[in-house]
């Protein structure tokens, strides 16, 4: 129907020369909006910064034997609903989305429901140690790992404020089972935050738990 409210032809039926002007121009330049790239898409998790939620779920995962998706979903609500209670009256989701997991809060889901549900023991022994060095830290994440079978959780700096889970460490590389997808650090691009020179990926010894099965 035109502008007139009389009906118009089917496009079938439309003059050539009708047809002929409705296509594109053969030289016509394309318009600058379409020129312009769309940006990629958001991935899940790229806004919000639940990695202390997922690395208590992959440590679950990688010292247990398999278990159903749905044991996760129902352990992550318990999770989320023990943060919350520890703080009532605020928003402890909305500001985990947002503002990620404290160290205490690590250390209440490990007490309350990981260790005791799964078995799970752990160790926190660079707690009060500011003077620790790397190689010996490494050294001791690497001796732990191959004798226990077991894995370390730790906070991370730099590139990455993060938390992850370390579950190799050899002369050259720190091998990680993480959430983002991370595979693994080169030594020589770590540091601790007590070095004089600051690399890459600076580990928090002070933020690592040892965590093996009993």
């Amino acid at each position: 129907m035109d502008r007139e409210g009389r009906n118009s032809p089917p496009f079938n039926q439309l003059p050539t020369c009708c047809i002929t002007n409705l296509q594109p121009e053969a030289n016509c330049e394309p318009s600058s909006r379409q020129l312009r790239v769309k940006p990629r898409p958001y991935q899940q998790g790229g806004l919000d910064s639940l990695c202390g939620v997922y690395v208590l779920m992959n440590a679950v995962r990688y010292l247990g034997p398999r278990r159903h998706l749905r044991h996760y979903e129902v352990l992550i609500e318990n999770v989320l609903t023990h943060l919350n209670n520890r703080k009532k009256g605020l928003s402890t989701t909305a500001r985990l989305a947002g503002g990620g997991t404290y160290l205490q809060e690590i250390a209440s889901v490990l007490k309350t429901i990981i260790c005791p549900r799964y078995g799970i023991r752990r160790a926190k022994p660079y707690h009060q140690d500011h003077d620790t060095t790397l190689d010996h830290f490494l050294s001791h994440c690497q001796d732990f790992l191959e004798k226990s079978g077991g894995i370390i959780l730790i906070g991370i700096d730099g590139t990455y404020d993060h938390w992850t889970l370390i579950r190799e460490v050899t002369d050259k590389r720190v091998l990680l089972y993480d959430s983002n997808q991370l595979q693994y650090f080169r030594r020589a691009h770590c540091c601790l935050p007590s070095d004089q020179r600051l690399t890459t990926h600076i580990l928090l010894p002070t933020h690592t738990y040892f965590l093996w099965l009993g």
